[in-house]
């Protein structure tokens, strides 16, 4: 099952599925693979946006997937992109194929990472349909009832 995922470093994830290829937050990526089907950031923290690596991972075909409150923030990287879909908390969406549900996510521990941010985690709606997501963020809390992933 966990043979398709890789976690690089931090919360930085490839995932290989049918639907194709999916990252999460690319970050100190040490090769340049240019396969990513769908690009997921989460935050707009260096080690979760970090258009130097989107850029070593971004394919031909790539959707590049951002919480709203980072469209001001992407620049010159969504050129690259063959689309980019801004996500707003506590949505579904259906991408090309791909579903996914979207949370709002914070941390209690830290005060940088706090509930008002904007972030965003996905999780699969539909986990017996395509099992292509995976709790994206370690530590974080769902601001759906204190539900916690990671």
């Amino acid at each position: 099952m966990t043979e398709n995922i890789e976690v690089f470093i931090n919360n930085s994830i490839r995932i290989r599925d049918r639907i194709g290829t999916i990252y999460i937050d690319p970050y100190d990526m040490k090769e340049k693979p240019h396969d990513a089907d769908y690009i997921f950031i989460t935050h707009d923290h260096y080690d979760h946006y970090s258009p130097e690596d989107i850029l070593k991972v971004v394919g031909d075909n790539t959707v590049l997937i951002i919480p709203e409150k980072m469209e001001s923030k992407i620049g010159d990287i969504s050129g690259k992109m063959r689309r980019v879909v801004s996500v707003k908390q506590g949505a579904f969406y259906e991408v090309d194929g791909l579903e996914f549900d979207t949370d709002a996510a914070y941390n209690t521990l830290k005060p940088f990472h706090t509930k008002g941010a904007g972030w965003t985690r996905t999780r699969e709606e539909k986990p017996w349909k395509k099992r292509a997501m995976i709790p994206m963020i370690s530590m974080m809390i769902s601001d759906k009832g204190g539900e916690s992933y990671g």
